[in-house]
């Protein structure tokens, strides 16, 4: 989380910057005090870092995700995932997603954009196991994140 949120709820956020992002130091040093971060590695299963990272985090209710993206895909280290790939990682999607409280906010440009992207957003949320409990914000808008 970049922007101010309400103290108490700061130890159940967690941010996980793709190294790959431009200026992702400049990312993490913004993230509030209080909300764990990781960096994804660019030489590892980013999908699988984030698995690990979680689950040995149960307090985690709200995962802010910025990586690279492009409509219906997603850069996360040396993997992507992508209407093509949910159904290899399903079984660790599911897993972040074992309870109904848990947010996801994807931050990477494009990753909603069009019918690519609106079927990847849905069919992950769908092979995640939310069963409608969440809601899908699709954003059409170019995103710009790091420092120009």
């Amino acid at each position: 989380m970049l922007n101010s949120t309400h103290p108490a709820n700061t130890h159940r956020i967690l941010v996980a910057i793709d190294s790959q992002v431009d200026h992702y130091q400049h990312l993490l040093a913004g993230v509030i005090p209080g909300v764990e971060a990781i960096v994804l590695s660019a030489r590892e299963d980013g999908v699988e870092q984030l698995t690990q990272a979680l689950r040995s985090r149960p307090h985690i209710r709200q995962l802010h995700l910025i990586a690279h993206g492009k409509p219906g895909w997603l850069q996360l280290g040396n993997s992507t995932l992508s209407l093509d790939t949910l159904s290899q990682y399903a079984p660790q999607l599911q897993t972040w997603f074992s309870r109904s409280d848990v947010q996801l906010l994807l931050y990477g440009c494009q990753v909603a954009a069009g019918d690519a992207g609106s079927d990847t957003c849905n069919g992950g949320a769908d092979t995640a196991g939310s069963g409608g409990r969440g809601d899908t914000a699709d954003s059409t808008s170019e995103t710009m994140i790091g420092i120009p």
